[in-house]
């Protein structure tokens, strides 16, 4: 974690930053045992005016309406939305839906072509607006952001 209890990710002219309460809320969602379903849900935070620096306010987790295996989830539960919604109104506008983030069994997590997949549609329905995209593993917890300059996805670097 760098200061104030946050690790900040950089890169494309961008940075993140998290708060050491949302890694504690993703490691409790890692799949380190075998049959653990993938941990999953939606970033919000907020931005600053020139839209380079961004900060992760809240997360959400699971609800009882969403689906999950051990490979794959349905992020499907209103309650998703909700939480975005009032996040919003109790801001003024200042808190928005930042991205999508879930779990990998693995190490060093890599995006499969389904997650790229699904990012795809994500940025489709928001356009305009800068999506983050985070998948935790067992060791490292990587964040991923759409690559102007082609047709991928480019990985932010952690601080430190």
């Amino acid at each position: 974690m760098s200061s104030q209890n946050e690790a900040i990710f950089r890169g494309k002219g961008l940075s993140l930053r998290i708060p050491e309460r949302v890694f504690s809320a993703w490691n409790d969602c890692s799949q380190v045992e075998m049959l653990t379903p993938e941990g999953f849900g939606v970033i919000i935070g907020s931005r600053t005016k020139a839209r380079n620096e961004y900060w992760v306010d809240n997360i959400t987790t699971p609800y009882s309406g969403d689906q999950a295996t051990r490979s794959s989830f349905k992020l499907q539960d209103t309650n998703h939305q909700k939480l975005v919604d009032m996040a919003f109104q109790r801001s003024g506008g200042t808190c928005i839906y930042l991205g999508i983030w879930h779990t990998h069994p693995e190490l060093a997590p890599m995006p499969s072509t389904v997650d790229k997949k699904d990012w795809v549609a994500c940025i489709r329905r928001n356009p305009g607006r800068q999506l983050f995209f985070v998948i935790v593993g067992l060791n490292e917890i990587r964040v991923f952001v759409r690559s102007r300059w082609c047709l991928g996805f480019t990985q932010l670097k952690k601080d430190g």
